[in-house]
């Protein structure tokens, strides 16, 4: 398999990698330092699937999007992606279970 040089950098991505951190990448808005951006893509590789990162993507444009997130900006792709930092694997409030209330047997009575 052929491989690609990274751009700036002397470290090698191959070329399904490469096309696989292309398609995160445009998925993604093209937001951050492509450079570095790929450099973490190429170590998460190693420990996870390009469909897992982009569930992770997924999850996380949905809490953005959420009307109480409107205030936000999505993070440059690189910060995301950082394996030190882990961002892609955030919990929001939208993925955790919501409390089934009990309207018929309220805890406080007026």
């Amino acid at each position: 398999m052929e491989e690609l040089k990274i751009k700036s950098t002397s470290q090698t991505l191959s070329e399904e990698a490469l096309k696989q951190f292309e398609i995160l990448w445009h998925k993604y808005g093209h937001i951050g330092n492509k450079v570095s951006a790929q450099r973490f893509f190429d170590r998460l590789l190693k420990n996870t699937t390009l469909e897992e990162i982009l569930q992770h993507e997924a999850r996380y444009t949905r809490h953005l999007l959420a009307p109480e997130n409107s205030w936000k900006t999505r993070m440059h792709l690189s910060t995301w992606l950082n394996p030190d930092k882990r961002r892609f694997e955030d919990e929001y409030e939208e993925d955790k279970p919501k409390p089934e209330e009990d309207y018929a047997n309220p805890k406080f009575k007026l």
